[in-house]
């Protein structure tokens, strides 16, 4: 497996369980849960990690500048972007103290992938509860953003799409999936076996708690998370024995030149489009693309966080 698609993976399943906890947390303390909410935050959080990973690669250092820097600047974002839903009716995650919030949950996330699963340290029991962990929170996550999507396309409405996720539904089914799938990769050694017994305890789950034919029809789309993450950890171990016989190669300073540019060039861009007023975007210097001011907040927020993993590679 090539870095591309190792950084892929792991970045998909820390951003979805990282989004997953924090979308269980909203719902227990009634904080909105819809489209743009899940959209927004798991586009930053899955850029920041991917070209960290992608260009700097895993481990503690990288983990602490990720996990701080994901939930700051998904913060920055709520703070420019016009709210999609009526702040006086609804209670959002757009005051500061939610950054603490993420950044402890994204902690969680990145430390159970990269510190028991990716380097594989503790006990077989460990490793396997937290692999039945991302799993199930990562099942949790493709379900819950299908029923979103299913309604916010019925009904262009996200305010009643808020109403569609509940805490107690959503707390039952990720538990019974992490016990569930902890059984399964603990005792079932056949690998047929495993995946059958997985998608049909998946899908049961799924309707039993649900109650819902679509969704257990949709529960089918669970094989693939499992799909990735026994790629994931099997050619893991191939790169890992490939590597022992290699040197690191220092970085040229002409390649740490061109991530210094890269990262000034975009920074620019980035504050321009996330900070200065949609008017002075559109109307007197003429960049405005067409689009709405959340439109140009995401463009300086995306190019803001290619500007700073391109400065922090090129610190490293």
């Amino acid at each position: 497996m090539n870095k591309f698609f190792d950084s892929l993976i792991f970045s998909f399943f820390v951003s979805i369980s990282m989004v997953m906890l924090d979308a269980l947390y909203h719902l227990a303390t009634n904080t909105a849960v819809h489209v743009n909410y899940f959209l927004v935050k798991i586009t930053i959080i899955f850029l920041v990690l991917f070209l960290t990973t992608f260009w700097v690669g895993k481990g503690k250092h990288e983990g602490i500048f990720v996990c701080i820097s994901g939930p700051i600047i998904f913060y920055i974002y709520y703070l420019v972007a016009d709210s999609t839903l009526n702040r006086a009716i609804f209670k959002l995650d757009d005051s500061f103290g939610y950054i603490f919030l993420h950044i402890f949950l994204f902690a969680i996330s990145y430390i159970i992938m990269y510190n028991f699963l990716t380097i594989k340290k503790g006990s077989q029991e460990i490793k396997t509860a937290c692999l039945a962990f991302i799993l199930a929170l990562s099942v949790v996550g493709i379900d819950s953003f299908y029923r979103l999507g299913k309604l916010q396309l019925i009904t262009n409405n996200e305010e009643l799409v808020t109403a569609v996720l509940g805490f107690t539904e959503s707390l039952y089914l990720a538990m019974f999936l992490i016990v569930f799938y902890f059984l399964v990769f603990y005792y079932i050694k056949n690998s047929k076996t495993r995946i059958i017994s997985y998608l049909i305890g998946t899908i049961l789950g799924i309707y039993i708690i649900g109650h819902d034919i679509s969704r257990l029809i949709f529960g089918i789309t669970s094989i693939i998370p499992l799909i990735l993450i026994d790629y994931y950890l099997k050619n893991l171990e191939i790169k890992r024995n490939i590597k022992i016989n290699k040197t690191m190669i220092e970085q040229t300073q002409t390649r740490k030149i061109f991530f210094l540019i890269t990262s000034i060039i975009l920074g620019v861009i980035g504050i321009i489009y996330t900070f200065l007023n949609y008017k002075t975007i559109k109307f007197i210097l003429k960049i405005g693309l067409g689009l709405n001011h959340n439109d140009h907040v995401m463009i300086g927020i995306v190019t803001l966080i290619i500007a700073l993993v391109s400065f922090y590679k090129y610190l490293k």
